[in-house]
């Protein structure tokens, strides 16, 4: 127990960290997101487990419609 409290903590540094560098939304902060969830599952909160993976998955789904309007774009500007 005593080392997913410790991966805890730093996982939750990382994620404030990274916000501070690169704000909200990308990629590096879902997997955060994803690595908290496990702890927390691990620790059995499952509720913060819950809630963290949510907030990874609405990230990545954020990502890739921004990625697909960029892509939609290109194609257009190469018509």
């Amino acid at each position: 127990m005593k080392e997913h409290e410790k991966a805890l903590k730093y996982f939750i540094k990382a994620l404030e960290i990274t916000k501070s560098v690169s704000g909200e939304t990308n990629s590096d902060i879902a997997d955060l997101y994803d690595n908290l969830a496990i702890v927390y599952e691990s620790l059995g909160n499952h509720q913060k487990a819950l809630e963290c993976s949510e907030k990874a998955l609405d990230i990545t789904d954020s990502i890739r419609q921004d990625a697909h309007l960029s892509i939609a774009e290109s194609n257009r500007s190469i018509q």
